[in-house]
């Protein structure tokens, strides 16, 4: 699983560098993980039951943890570069890393508020709410981070909005799969989300590397051009768009049975 993830990583971190070559890159690592894929599928030991994703809300859930990690990469990448950009070229804040800190405190802060109630929500048998309210926090937070990141209190408004829906989205993503397997199944039930938002927060790295890679200014080489931070925040506002999508095929596939499964576990 490490190799092919760090092909289709790679190969996305470095199109821009290394050309063609990235797409054989990306091809070989797609194929690979397909076998993987496959051939968990087959064993009698899987690192990972697939079947378990097939429980109400389980695929949806690691889904959305994959989303969210990408989420909080690409705005904690897209935050640390354009403050720490010396304002001579035209834009930034020219903040050093605990500047650049300071001005995502927020994030950290709405994390110890969200985490609980999104929890008992999802004991209460709404996990659909759960995920939807993180993710609409999260592309709210990004969307204004689109067009108002130039001051000070504009970033302590969207990364207090971003750190509230991604906590809830988290703590709504680990909490749905152990509640709807067996106790034997509780550590894998866990694992999965955990993997897939270590991967996803490596994805939207490479993301918003390969968008703030577009283009630089042509006086100064490897300084991106100030309106692609712009374009960062808007194509990383697409990973919630994804997971209000996924909940909403979910909630209407699985009418109540979250809930009723929930209660069986």
């Amino acid at each position: 699983m490490i190799a092919w993830v760090t092909l289709v990583l790679l190969a996305m971190a470095q199109i821009s560098v290394w050309g063609n070559a990235c797409y054989l890159l990306l091809a070989v690592g797609v194929v690979a993980g397909v076998a993987w894929v496959l051939a968990q599928r087959r064993s009698t030991a899987p690192v990972f039951d697939l079947a378990m994703l097939k429980r109400p809300y389980a695929t949806t859930a690691c889904g959305a943890s994959y989303l969210f990690g990408a989420v909080d990469a690409a705005f904690v990448l897209l935050v640390s570069y354009y403050t720490q950009t010396p304002s001579e070229v035209g834009y930034g804040s020219g903040t050093d890393a605990l500047g650049t800190s300071l001005l995502m405190l927020p994030f950290a802060l709405t994390m110890f508020i969200s985490g609980k109630a999104a929890e008992r929500m999802v004991q209460q048998g709404r996990p659909g709410v759960v995920l939807a309210a993180g993710a609409a926090l999260c592309g709210l937070g990004l969307v204004w981070l689109a067009f108002a990141h130039d001051h000070t209190w504009q970033y302590l408004v969207g990364s207090a909005l971003v750190g509230l829906g991604s906590r809830a989205g988290y703590s709504g993503s680990f909490a749905i799969p152990q509640l709807v397997v067996d106790e034997d199944q509780a550590g894998m039930a866990a694992g999965i989300p955990a993997t897939v938002m270590m991967i996803g927060a490596a994805f939207g790295t490479a993301v918003t590397t390969i968008v703030l890679s577009l283009a630089f200014i042509p006086e100064i080489p490897g300084v991106s051009e100030p309106h692609l931070y712009t374009w960062g925040y808007l194509v990383a506002a697409v990973f919630p768009v994804g997971i209000l999508a996924a909940t909403s095929v979910s909630s209407a596939r699985h009418p109540g049975a979250f809930k009723a499964l929930m209660a069986q576990a």
